[in-house]
């Protein structure tokens, strides 16, 4: 692997583009089933909210010269409908699926593909669970390679959407898909977010209600030991600020859990670990005081997060010896939540900020060039900016070749971060506090692996330019840059955070 220095730079200038003339529209790939590469714009209307469902309005047009199969574009890998296109609550860190016929795998209620005819805009619209009514926008995902459709409108539905059981007749204004209302066995799914950020002290997991901070206790105690050292006294004294600020007490307890690695014998470490949870509770209800109920245990190495044994054997060995502590959360909104730190005590996490506004991501902070496997590979980097408790990575790829014979057409997906994506090992580190934004989940569980929240891989044909992104978790608040750690393409400093 080989990559270039950055080629152009442009950090500043004029604001993120506004709203098109024609709505929240943006032109991009989508593949088919074969990695055919059919271009569309799409123009996101806005989320209508019911009381029993939610309904996202769009339309879509061909911007190629023949006429296009709808089959697999807009399904998210199903064949027919609109299921690829998935709705992110960036406050209530939620994502939302079609609602879809039979299971996770059925087809999604609302619009069926077609034919589409050259420059027709056909209107369509699928089908979501219910919204909060709390929010006034959200984030649309689609299966291809447009971008992301920030800032969509969620209004109050005054109409229920009407069955359309003809094909569409082209031409005429915006003609409507056919389309299936929901009927039968009817699947729904809204899978929680968790941000992940890491240090070389603690990691910091981040759900839509509990918060668990994992603190290494090679900073904390000495080898062998349940004493606290003085530097772990600091480390407890940032802790404890932000349980404050962010734990509720009407819904306790604290869990306070120790965790070891596999050396040694089960019994001596489930005692340890104990000792180093009591110790740890200890000086958290020292600074917090009597408000707060607790629970304390010692787990000793019956829950590892990393595999021991292998080639970083010592690294999975320390991320395992932990002590974590988790809460539920506070619920607030952005106008509600504000922080008055200083640069040496920021929170791992920000407040978080209200939902993104529609961007066309049509500027470039840097590009650089890598060589991965023989392929060739150009990236764009527009500035990055906060969408609710997130930080959204917009990037473009072109490879300049056909991948070889046999190679998965998405890349750069090396697992390395602990969850399934295509782009796992692009990560933003805070130039003040060295605190990593590694990644954000979706809906984990613990009998498999779980997804990223980026988008489409690299699998168009070469020379075709796709629209992507990474959600990592926002840093802090008034962070203003970010080095962006975009792994085969290197690091890059002072990418905006807008």
């Amino acid at each position: 692997m080989t990559s270039s220095p950055s080629v152009a730079t442009g950090i500043g200038g004029p604001p993120a583009s506004a709203v098109p003339a024609t709505g929240f529209t943006r032109d991009g790939f989508y593949v088919t089933h074969s990695f055919n590469p059919i271009r569309f714009r799409t123009q996101m209307l806005r989320i209508e909210r019911f009381p029993d469902y939610s309904v996202l309005r769009f339309k879509v047009t061909n911007l190629e010269e023949r006429q296009e199969s709808g089959l697999f574009l807009f399904g998210g890998g199903a064949s027919g409908g609109f299921g690829g296109f998935n709705l992110v609550d960036s406050v209530n860190r939620k994502m939302y699926s079609s609602l879809r016929a039979g299971n996770a795998y059925g087809s999604a209620f609302g619009s069926t593909d077609t034919w589409f005819q050259p420059g027709i805009a056909y209107e369509g619209f699928v089908y979501f669970p219910a919204l909060p009514t709390t929010v006034p926008r959200m984030t649309v995902l689609s299966y291809g390679s447009p971008g992301l459709f920030a800032g969509i409108p969620v209004v109050d539905g005054t109409e229920p959407p009407r069955a359309a059981t003809e094909p569409p007749v082209p031409p005429g204004p915006s003609p409507m898909l056919e389309s299936v209302l929901p009927q039968g066995t009817v699947w729904r799914s809204s899978a929680d977010l968790v941000g992940i950020t890491e240090s070389d002290v603690r990691s910091t997991t981040t759900g839509a209600t509990e918060e668990t901070i994992g603190l290494r206790t090679d900073v904390l105690f000495a080898f062998d030991s349940a004493t606290l050292s003085a530097k772990a006294k600091t480390v407890l004294d940032e802790v404890a600020a932000e349980t404050r600020a962010k734990a509720d007490p009407a819904k306790p307890p604290i869990v306070v859990t120790g965790h070891t690695d596999s050396k040694g014998a089960d019994a001596y470490n489930l005692k340890l670990s104990r000792q180093r949870a009591n110790a740890v509770q200890h000086q958290l209800r020292t600074r917090l005081g009597d408000g707060y109920q607790y629970r304390v245990s010692g787990l000793g190495e019956s829950k590892p997060i990393a595999e021991e044994g292998g080639a970083d054997d010592e690294q999975a060995r320390a991320r395992n010896r932990r002590v974590e502590i988790s809460y539920q959360i506070k619920q607030t909104t952005p106008e509600s939540t504000t922080t008055t730190t200083t640069p040496a005590t920021r929170p791992a996490t920000s407040p978080i900020a209200p939902p993104a506004q529609f961007r066309l991501d049509d500027r470039t902070v840097t590009e650089r060039t890598a060589t991965i496997d023989g392929v060739g590979y150009r990236l764009k980097v527009p500035p990055t900016y906060r969408d609710g408790a997130y930080l959204v990575v917009p990037l473009e790829f072109i490879r300049d070749k056909p991948l070889p014979a046999g190679r998965p057409q998405t890349t750069f997906s090396d697992l390395m971060s602990g969850c399934a994506g295509n782009y796992t090992d692009i990560k933003a580190i805070d130039p003040t506090t060295k605190i990593t934004q590694a990644r954000v989940e979706i809906g984990t569980r613990p009998d498999r692996t779980p997804y990223c929240l980026d988008g489409a891989g690299g699998g168009t044909a070469p020379n075709i330019p796709v629209q992507s992104y990474v959600y990592l978790p926002a840093p802090a608040a008034g962070t203003t840059t970010i080095t962006l750690d975009a792994g085969p393409f290197g690091m890059i400093d002072n990418v905006p955070v807008e």
